[in-house]
């Protein structure tokens, strides 16, 4: 009987954790080692990329740049974009601007955050994730060559840090159960 309560455990355990894929990702053409280079008076735009490429369900991202004296996203801040399942060419324009006064060499840092917006729709719990793409803007320096964007931009360290806590919860129920198993056999 203890045998099939706690396989029945485990597989619902497993079947909660399915519920934690997350399915988006944005990608930007600038990045920490590729910082965006535009000098004093000069403006560009430029856009970021959201893929939902993975589960089943189509979502709605909600972005926001907030305060910021150099960018801002062009549909309007925030602004929610949706990403329907297998897309991935869904663009969020960001309008970068330098003002003519500011010191060459001068870095701004800019963060653009993608927020799982929820539909509303089944049960009341909801578990909405966050991702952040940052990129540098330098005033003043010659513009280099763009490299090609990492495959999932910056927003793959959010996705790590999601499976670390997943395996981390995992691995402590998993000890939580065996100490309770050894516990009851000694007494």
């Amino acid at each position: 009987m203890e045998s099939m309560v706690y396989k029945f455990f485990l597989f619902m355990i497993f079947i909660f954790l399915t519920n934690f894929v997350f399915a988006y990702g944005p990608s930007t053409p600038y990045w920490g080692d590729n910082p965006l280079y535009l000098n004093p008076g000069e403006s560009t735009t430029f856009n970021i990329t959201l893929q939902n490429l993975v589960g089943d369900i189509n979502i709605t991202l909600r972005a926001r740049i907030g305060e910021n004296p150099i960018a801002r996203l062009t549909d309007g801040d925030p602004h929610d974009y949706f990403i329907p399942f297998g897309s991935d060419d869904i663009k969020v324009p960001i309008f970068v601007e330098i003002p003519y006064g500011v010191k060459i060499g001068e870095k701004y840092n800019v963060g653009v955050s993608f927020r799982e917006v929820s539909s509303g729709e089944g049960g009341t719990v909801s578990i909405s994730t966050e991702s952040l793409i940052n990129f540098p803007v330098i005033v003043g320096k010659e513009k280099p060559k763009l490299a090609p964007s990492p495959e999932l931009g910056q927003s793959s360290f959010s996705i790590y840090w999601t499976v670390f806590t997943i395996i981390l919860a995992l691995g402590s129920l998993i000890t939580s159960i065996y100490l309770i198993n050894r516990v009851r056999k000694m007494s």
